[in-house]
Parts: C-alpha cells; sequence; structure tokens
C-alpha cells in the first residue's frame, strides 16, 4: 500500500490572532470600557454656574433621543421673496396687528403639506400614519429656553387668521401662559431663525413628526430677471443703474 500523507498538526494551520477580528473598542478590557467617560471641566471659585433649567434639560433628552430614532437628511434651497414682501406691504393696513412674514410662511407651508401628505406624518412601528389635520407648531425664544405652540388646522386659518393666532401664542408663550393643548398634537414644525441673522441652519427633528422646516434670514441680493425682453440684474425688484 502506498504511504498515506500525515494529518497536518494544529501548529501546521494559520492561526489568526483573536484581536484582528475585532474592533479595537471590543478589545479593552471590560472594566476600562465600562467606567471611560469623555472629558469634564471642573469649576474654579470664579467661574459662574448656571444649573440647567427643567426646559433645557427635556429639550436636549428629545433631541438626542430624536437623532437616534430618525435619519437626518437637510436640504436647502433658497426661494425669492420679493412678491411676498409686496404682498406684505399692501396686506399691512387690513390686518389687526403687525404683519410679519411668518404669517405667509405658515400659509404656505400648509399648502406644501396638502400637496405632499407624507410629511405630515408620524411613524408608527413599521407603518405610517398620514394625518388629516395639519397642525404647524412655530417654535418661540424664551427666557428658558425654546418653546412649540402649535397652530391646530393651520390649513383652514386664512392669512389674518394665522398671524392674529401666532401673536396670541407667542406672547403666551414668552409670559410663561401656555395651555397643554397648546403645544400637543404637532404635526409639522417651523423654526425661525431670521432675527438673529442666519442664512440658514439644520433642525432636528420634533418626535413623532417626520420633517422640520428651518428658514434663514431674508437678505436683498442681486439676481437676474427678465425685463422687458431683456435679462439685467436687478436688487430688491429695482433695475440696477449699472449692469
Amino acid at each position: 500500500m502506498p504511504p498515506t500523507a500525515a494529518a497536518p498538526t494544529p501548529s501546521a494551520v494559520p492561526a489568526v490572532r483573536r484581536e484582528e477580528q475585532t474592533p479595537f473598542a471590543t478589545q479593552l478590557p471590560a472594566q476600562k470600557r465600562l467606567t471611560r467617560s469623555p472629558p469634564s471641566y471642573r469649576a474654579k471659585d470664579d467661574d459662574t454656574i448656571e444649573p440647567f433649567s427643567r426646559r433645557r434639560t427635556l429639550i436636549a433628552e428629545n433631541m438626542l433621543h430624536s437623532l437616534g430614532t430618525s435619519a437626518h437628511v437637510a436640504s436647502v434651497a433658497e426661494i425669492d421673496m420679493l412678491r411676498v414682501q409686496r404682498a406684505k406691504a399692501q396686506d399691512a393696513d387690513k390686518s389687526p396687528g403687525k404683519l410679519t412674514f411668518m404669517p405667509y410662511i405658515v400659509q404656505a407651508l400648509a399648502q406644501a403639506l396638502a400637496e405632499h401628505p407624507r410629511l405630515n406624518a408620524s411613524v408608527d412601528g413599521d407603518r405610517l400614519i398620514l394625518r388629516k389635520d395639519r397642525n404647524i407648531g412655530v417654535a418661540v425664544d424664551t427666557p428658558d429656553g425654546l418653546v412649540v405652540p402649535v397652530l391646530h388646522r393651520a390649513d383652514e386659518l386664512n392669512l389674518f387668521g394665522i398671524a392674529r393666532r401666532l401673536q396670541e401664542l407667542s406672547e403666551r408663550a414668552r409670559q410663561g401662559k401656555l395651555r397643554p393643548d397648546d403645544v400637543a398634537e404637532g404635526s409639522f414644525t417651523l423654526s425661525n431663525t431670521v432675527r438673529d441673522g442666519n442664512l440658514f441652519g439644520i433642525s432636528i427633528i420634533r418626535q413623532p413628526e417626520v420633517g422640520i422646516l428651518r428658514i434663514g434670514s431674508i437678505v436683498k441680493r442681486p439676481v437676474v430677471r427678465e425685463v422687458e425682453g431683456e435679462e439685467v440684474v436687478v436688487v430688491g425688484g429695482e433695475k440696477k443703474k449699472e449692469v
């Protein structure tokens, strides 16, 4: 009989070290993984300490929860507000109070949600609930932090109704007099950073909503328009003298 080949001994089989198969974090001893903490700063005697309010603490917790719940994808677009500016000037005398750009934005947003119902929705497990009521929350800055009163059924209000409701909710928010119903059942949120001079920003979705709109500053810019068949550069709706 021909001689049979000897089976390879365990030492002849290439060994792969366990450390090479696992991520770096899992190679750390369990005790180090559990006790490791992020860098911190210890207050000094001449530092000023401001404890977080309950509202700010809840805001932080909700934002972190949202980042871990929804995939956030941002899109930035510019909008020509010239016609809105002209309409605002014409409507100012008919408005019961001071008229800002915000009622126009809320009205346009309500119409957009009607055209795109999947943005006026909430996620429930493995299904999407398309909500009938378009309840638009508008973020208001207060001394205690941001709060989001809600315009319920905003699509059923006209421009001046939206303006009046916004003013009422904003005043109550800054006075700390909002009722629980005033901040409940929002289906989409509008974040306003205009007064801070920001061009744009990226906001975090308010759960269980599926989207958020953040607006930036309204500024004058030179743009190209067609005037009497000729392309010209205009600023604020007026033809620039030097083209």
